[in-house]
């Protein structure tokens, strides 16, 4: 391109003022550099080239033109502020092959201002704040070979921009707002033409093309049809703006300037807001700020509270329009607040702050454990819940909608509800509800119930084709009537969620009896569904009989295996038996519980002639049973209803009978129904279940039914009307009458107490005497603790076996149970390695008898195995699940779940009772090796040893070791065949009869326990066997106790004959014995205590107590004077 002859006398004369030696500036670098052109001559150092770096000088401008030597062919002008680009900046660096100003803040470049560089071959203006360029910015610069322009502001290039750059071989325009849109579609025409090389070059806006190279783009997708899309748009400030009336708020918006029709307006809650100085509304117009930017500025001065509310900034083109919003709340100088609050729901714990009265309060979701959440979503999607206080200072309207559920329960029924259902997962999902509702007793929040509705009907849609279906969807509500009544109220009263259920589970026997069935029934532990296929001509009247049967007859299902009762009760399941005529004479009902009975008279069909039809019409009876009234929740208020404004509640089975096509009411001939209650109260009222009630809710109403009578405990209802029927009773202060709580046979009562009295007698016993008592320190806590755990269970098992109605009582009474038992089994492996320690104990040596003592081991020890073992695998077992405990789903008892009692009960207890049946098979050996070993001496004292070791020496022994084989003096076994006194006897038992009471208690309560577990888990006539077999192990253990560590021990009956004849304490104080050992003869032993001052001098010695006894006197007769 040709430089005109202004820019050429511009040129001569910057050339003519400059001359040849100009100076560097001080702070710029100069550096030789070999021009490509030069050859190998070597040129002078007035004429060589040079290369001049100004880096990172904070300089603002370009410096003047005399700061550079004449022949600079690089300059670096790049990390500084230079702002501007005037024209001519650099005129008169004819030789200039290089320019880089990049990582600058240029935002302005007049035209011309690159004028003079002929020579420029690369220009580097990268990472500036341009936003605006023309053709005539690049004006001269006709050898320009390289040009990068990225980083800079510019969304778009206008047309021609670079038509002055005819050498231009690479160019780099890459922004993070560049628009690849219609207004850029000539520069792909451009750049194929020119045959132009485009770097790292790719769309940011539309998001359609973010990130696709410029080049590699088809161009029919620069488009402008697109919706609108600007690559930059802000609205200062952004924020919600809490301010107070006569304050001032300015707003600035500025948007991305794409078009030259664009406007930027702003409105008020969706209307137009104009310039107004009265109300103190000033605007600035829409400017275009350095070509790339449009601005617009709005104030509000002398702000009012009218001007509450949301504040837009919009964008407008022809291409469509897009907004910015604020929020602004303006407080009067007054202004109220919303007292602190604490929330707890559902969705979490929320605390509330005080806040400004007309402030809507935002808090964060409270956060769930690691992999607990269950929405979708991204990471950073912080999920909020808000509430509004209103301008009276008072909380109003909330939205929690956006936060997790806290219950894992019901997180997961909630994404079982979401999860779209076909042909193909539709049984599937209903089986996994159905796991999930096993455990429904625990529900405590009423979108469980609901979600549980909502899935019912949603499988309701899919039964007609799967028979196994609606035998799930009849389990299901089965397991949903195990929830507490008042969250199926709350349920109820919030989306109808029982009243659904209920009309969901009518639909059932339609869809079964469409096709060419005759009948049709399923039943569950607390529902009952029946159908058949009636002709009018050929009924004679029904009766229909609802009643509980021991055994299931249930069918399995094909597809997903046998359909079994989850709850882990297979007994007491609810089933109809239907005959054809209308008395129960012909019912052979066995092994069955009557519940209820209904009665369909023969004239039911003849009394009503529908016309046009013949008599030989086909009709669908539908009988549904419910164990209770808990899917018939009132939930209005009203007196003039049959439960008397919530004072009379379901005491009954609530059965329906309904007829497809039939009227339902207005019978000529009633329909009577036998109910059953369950309950005792007062104030009786047969009702009907009417679903319109109450706005949809449904309501019981007594209109059109009577009673008959009562008999026992069942109560006979006449209605004129086919419905829902049960009998309301105030049953305020009464008892329920659970059918799952049955008391235990008489028989386990009557013998239990007596074992409890015997272990309470022996308890208090040793307790009390426990001075005097002749038994060992260790062997006293080791009994005392059995007879303790012992009492334990047995008190536990029959006062808390059945209570299987109160969960926190009957999972109480399982961990106590599981601990007792485990504490007993181990009490006596305790007590067994006792005895054998003392079995194989050895005696020590007199030459060591001058080592002191050890120090006493603490019975701590004792405890931590009898005690703490049970205490630590209980508290693992409740830890890791406490629904572990208590009672199955209607179970009748309370214990353990089935699983979890393999390893924490009976595998324990197997080992334990395998280790004391080891340690009694190792004493019962060294006794048989060993049969002089029979009692256990007490230590003696050390100045005793002393003495008996002196004694030895000289000749002398003590009268009181006299009894002791000279070769065990010291020791605690007896291994000599003479007499002992029973002072020096630790126990008074011989190891023998230790062995004997442990083994025998062992066995027994082994007898015992699993004797009262069968007792109440197995049906008649089982129950009843085995409840003997309890009695007679209960009575054999505590007559067994009693007699072992009582009855057969001197001490404990001189004890009781004391208590029983006080004179006799006197006689007691000389009461002494020696017994007999093997080898010496009862006429030895007998003639040592009657020998006088000889032979009975050795059994009084060094002690006060130590006199010999005379046995042969009288209990309470008055003792014979000693022997001197």
């Amino acid at each position: 391109m040709r430089v005109s002859a202004v820019d050429l006398l511009q040129l001569l004369l910057v050339s003519l003022f400059r001359g040849d030696g100009s100076a560097l500036s001080s702070d710029c670098k100069s550096y030789d550099e070999r021009s490509k052109s030069a050859g190998k001559s070597t040129p002078s150092v007035a004429t060589a080239d040079r290369k001049v770096v100004c880096s990172n000088m904070e300089l603002h401008q370009v410096l003047p033109l005399d700061s550079f030597p004449n022949r600079t062919v690089t300059l670096i002008l790049s990390n500084n502020k230079i702002q501007e680009l005037k024209n001519g900046s650099f005129i008169g660096l004819s030789t200039l092959e290089r320019l880089d100003m990049r990582n600058n803040i240029i935002s302005r470049i007049e035209p011309g201002a690159f004028l003079g560089l002929l020579a420029l071959k690369r220009l580097d203006l990268s990472n500036n704040r341009i936003g605006c360029l023309n053709v005539d910015i690049f004006k001269g610069l006709t050898s320009l070979v390289r040009l990068n322009l990225s980083g800079n502001m510019f969304s778009s290039l206008a047309q021609g921009t670079f038509d002055s750059l005819v050498s231009l071989k690479t160019l780099e325009f890459q922004t993070p707002y560049l628009l690849c849109d219609c207004n850029l579609l000539w520069l792909l025409h451009w750049i194929k033409d020119n045959n132009v090389g485009v770097k790292d070059t790719s769309c940011s806006y539309p998001r359609s093309l973010q990130g696709q190279l410029i080049t590699s783009t088809k161009p029919e997708l620069f488009t402008c049809d697109a919706p609108l899309e600007l690559p930059s748009f802000q609205l200062t400030p952004s924020q919600r703006q809490i301010v107070f009336q006569g304050d001032s708020l300015p707003f600035q918006c500025q948007a991305s300037f794409v078009a030259e029709d664009m406007q930027v307006l702003w409105y008020q809650d969706g209307r137009m807001v104009e310039p107004d100085a009265a109300q103190g509304i000033f605007i600035e117009k829409s400017m275009v700020q350095n070509c790339s930017l449009i601005a617009s500025a709005l104030t509000i001065s002398n702000i009012q509270p009218g001007s509450t509310g949301n504040w837009e900034c919009r964008v407008r083109t022809s291409r469509g329009n897009t907004t910015r919003t604020v929020h602004i709340v303006v407080l009067e100088s007054s202004a109220k607040y919303c007292p602190p609050d604490r929330v707890s729901n559902n969705k979490g714990d929320f605390r509330w702050p005080r806040t400004l009265a007309g402030i809507t309060a935002f808090m964060p979701c409270n956060k769930l454990a690691s992999g607990a959440g269950i929405y979708s979503g991204s990471v950073g999607d912080e999920r909020r819940a808000w509430r509004r206080c209103d301008r009276g200072g008072l909380w109003a309207e909330d939205d929690y909608s956006r936060c997790q559920y806290q219950k894992d329960v019901t997180r997961v029924l909630y994404i079982i509800n979401q999860m779209p259902l076909n042909m193909t997962n539709a049984v599937i999902t209903a089986r996994q509800l159905l796991v999930y509702t096993v455990e429904a007793a625990n529900f405590s929040d009423k979108m469980d119930v609901i979600f549980v509705a909502e899935m019912i009907e949603k499988f309701g849609k899919f039964a007609e084709k799967y028979k196994e279906l609606g035998d799930v969807m009849v389990d299901i509500s089965s397991n949903l009537m195990l929830a507490d009544e008042r969250v199926l109220w709350m349920a109820q009263r919030e989306a109808r969620a029982c009243s659904r259920i209920v009309e969901c589970l009518q639909r059932i026997a339609v869809h079964r009896l469409a096709s060419t069935a005759q009948t049709y029934s399923t039943n569950s532990h607390n529902i009952a569904l029946e159908a058949h296929a009636i002709k009018a001509s050929s009924f004679n009247g029904m009766t229909c009989t609802l009643f509980q049967k021991l055994m299931p007859e249930r069918g399995g299902l094909r597809d997903l295996g046998p359909r079994i009762d989850l709850d882990g009760n297979p007994d007491r399941q609810l089933s109809f038996k239907c005959n054809v005529t209308s008395t129960l004479s012909s019912l052979a009902l066995k092994n069955t519980i009557v519940e209820a009975s209904l009665q369909l008279p023969p004239s039911l069909f003849s009394q009503y002639s529908v016309p046009g039809q013949a008599g030989d019409n086909v009709y669908k009876l539908h009988l549904l049973a419910f164990r209770n009234g808990k899917l018939f929740p009132s939930t209005g208020n009203s007196t003039l209803l049959a439960d008397g404004g919530k004072r009379r509640n379901v005491a009954t089975p609530v059965l329906l009978a309904k007829i497809d096509g039939f009227p339902l009411r207005g019978l000529r001939m009633p329909v009577n129904a036998t109910l059953r209650r369950f309950a005792r109260g007062t104030d009786a009222v047969p009702a009907c279940w009417n679903f319109s009630l109450l706005g949809g809710q449904g309501g019981w109403q007594s209109e059109g039914c009577r009673l008959l009578g009562h008999h026992d405990n069942f109560t006979t209802l006449s209605c004129d009307s086919l419905s829902n029927y049960a009998l309301l009773m105030d049953l305020t202060g009464v008892e329920y009458f659970s059918p799952s709580i049955e008391p235990l046979h008489p028989v386990i009562y009557a013998t239990a107490i007596v074992l409890l009295l015997c272990l309470l007698i022996i308890i208090i016993s040793y307790i009390y005497h426990h001075r005097s008592v002749r038994i060992s320190r260790k062997y006293w806590h080791m009994l005392v603790n059995l007879c303790l755990h012992i009492f334990l269970t047995c008190g536990v098992f029959v006062g808390g076996i059945n209570q299987t109605r109160y969960t926190s009582m009957c999972q109480a009474v399982g961990i106590i149970l599981h601990y007792s038992t485990l504490a007993t089994a181990l009490w006596v492996g305790v007590t067994a390695r006792n005895i054998y320690k003392q079995v194989t104990r050895k005696a020590k040596r007199y030459e060591e008898l001058d080592e002191p003592p050890p120090p006493p081991r603490p019975m701590l020890r004792f405890y931590l195995i009898g005690g703490g073992i049970p205490i630590i695998v209980c508290g693992i077992t409740a830890a890791a699940n406490i629904k572990n405990y208590g009672s199955r789903a209607n179970a009748a008892y309370c214990w353990m779940a089935w699983e979890p009692s393999l390893g924490a009960f009976y595998g324990p207890v197997s080992f334990i009772v395998f280790v004391d049946c080891m340690y009694f098979l190792s004493i019962l050996l060294q006794l048989r090796r060993h049969p002089e070993r029979r009692y256990e001496l007490k230590e003696p004292a050390e100045e005793q040893q002393r003495l008996a070791v002196a004694g030895s020496e000289a000749g002398d022994v003590p009268a009181t070791l006299l009894h002791l084989h000279p070769q065990d003096t010291s020791s605690s076994t007896v291994s000599a065949p003479h007499a002992v006194s029973l002072l020096a006897l630790e126990n008074e038992h011989t190891f023998a009869v230790q062995l004997l009471g442990a083994a025998a208690a062992l066995g027994l309560y082994a007898a015992l326990w699993v004797f009262g577990a069968m007792a109440v888990s197995q049906e008649r006539p089982a129950d009843l066997v085995f409840s003997c077999l309890f009695g007679v192990a209960a009575l054999a253990l505590g007559g067994f106790l009693m007699a072992h560590h009582c009855v057969n021990r001197q001490d404990m009956r001189r004890h009781w004959a004391q208590a029983c004849c006080p004179g006799r304490r006197a006689y007691s104080a000389q009461e002494d014995a020696l017994l007999p050992l093997p080898g010496a003869s009862t006429a030895s032993a007998t003639g040592s205590v009657g020998r006088g001052n000889g032979d009975a001098a050795k059994c009084a010695h060094s002690s006060a107590e130590s006199s010999c006894t005379n046995k042969s006197a009288p209990a309470c007769e008055t003792p014979p004077r000693e022997v001197n």
